[in-house]
């Protein structure tokens, strides 16, 4: 059995550079607890989205194991549009009810879960057996895990914390159980 522990990120500061988006201080503060979380987990590898929100979150899990964190393009959050939007909400219920509806410049669910699923069975197959940390964010977590059993729904998106720990085990490429791993 190979175990992924999606880490989704600490809260952030809302700004409209997706990429460099910075943790608040209430998700500083959080930090720590991501990382006591993992103090009595074997890891054979931190793989993540290269987002500096994401890199933050999981950094002191990165020492705490005298690993490095090895980054994948392909595990970055969904591009929603070429210009910030204020219906946040309304937006992602259109996308949920719909994977193919996106926004001019922006990508759909659909998108996002094919990128992402290709990267995801690329771990299975490389740590076979092993567990792997995949530093993430909400809605490409949630697609993933849509991936593997479809009853992972805008619901399941709607509860996920930030920060939230899920523990998927897989057997080959079918998750055999999921597991929320509470900080």
């Amino acid at each position: 059995m190979t175990n992924l522990y999606f880490v989704r990120h600490a809260k952030v500061l809302y700004t409209h550079d997706d990429y460099s988006r910075p943790l608040s201080e209430e998700g500083v503060k959080s930090v720590p607890k991501v990382t006591r979380a993992f103090e009595n987990i074997h890891l054979d590898a931190i793989v993540s989205s290269p987002y500096v929100r994401v890199l933050d979150t999981i950094g002191g899990i990165s020492k705490l194991k005298k690993m490095e964190i090895q980054c994948f393009d392909d595990l970055r959050e969904r591009k929603v549009a070429h210009t910030f939007i204020d219906d946040f909400q309304t937006f992602t219920d259109k996308q949920w009810k719909d994977f193919d509806f996106h926004l001019e410049g922006g990508e759909s669910l659909r998108e996002v879960q094919h990128r992402g699923t290709a990267v995801i069975e690329s771990l299975i197959d490389n740590y076979d057996g092993k567990n792997v940390l995949v530093g993430t964010h909400g809605t490409f977590l949630a697609v993933q895990l849509n991936h593997f059993n479809p009853e992972i729904d805008f619901n399941f998106w709607r509860r996920i914390q930030m920060p939230d720990i899920f523990k998927a085990t897989f057997d080959g490429y079918k998750m055999v159980n999921l597991e929320n791993i509470k900080i």
